[in-house]
């Protein structure tokens, strides 16, 4: 276990640097607000478990920590679909200040805002095309960060997000069913259809 006292002195910086970014990321993958901040918190408790395994040539520590936030995302969904329905923690709420629990409420209502878009990606992308347009245009990673953090090349990755918005682009032309009166706000599709 890592101590306060052992903490690398750049890590402070890193996780500054990074946790707005990670709790998006997760926030728009968790619905349930307390859970987000239990995976952006193991999130960084592994990194830090991991640190000395960091290669400081690969660049910004980011993609490596979405690639962590993915699989503790990833096992936390599969441990709910074996037990079931998942239990409201009202313990785990205290872990949140009020502002901060605001603030991820917030992120969740702003996701739920483009249900085309969502319905489009839930549709017609396969799970690594849409976690690649996620990193990309919601997370705000170059092609080679997101490829890097998917495990795939930079061409790979070029050609996978093509594929995507192509896909995407075509589902919303043809998609003529209204899902809510509100107008849906154009940022969240921006980037999409380019």
């Amino acid at each position: 276990m890592t101590t306060a006292s052992s903490t690398p002195p750049e890590f402070e910086a890193v996780f500054r640097a990074t946790f707005d970014q990670v709790t998006r990321y997760v926030a728009r993958r968790v619905r349930v607000p307390a859970d987000v901040a239990d995976v952006v918190a193991s999130t960084y408790e592994e990194s830090l478990g991991a640190w000395h395994t960091y290669d400081a040539r690969r660049g910004d520590h980011l993609p490596w920590l979405l690639g962590i936030a993915r699989n503790l995302v990833s096992r936390d969904a599969r441990r709910r679909l074996h037990q079931g329905a998942l239990a409201e923690r009202i313990s785990g709420q205290a872990l949140l200040a009020p502002d901060e629990f605001e603030q991820i409420e917030g992120m969740i209502d702003a996701m739920r805002l483009a249900p085309r878009v969502e319905r489009a990606m839930s549709d017609v992308l396969t799970d690594g095309e849409r976690e690649l347009l996620m990193l990309v245009r919601e997370d705000g990673l170059s092609l080679a960060d997101a490829g890097r953090a998917l495990g795939i090349t930079p061409v790979a990755a070029r050609m996978r997000l093509a594929r995507a918005r192509r896909r995407v682009r075509s589902y919303l032309e043809a998609d003529t069913d209204p899902i809510d009166p509100t107008p849906i706000p154009v940022t969240p599709t921006e980037g999409i259809s380019r």
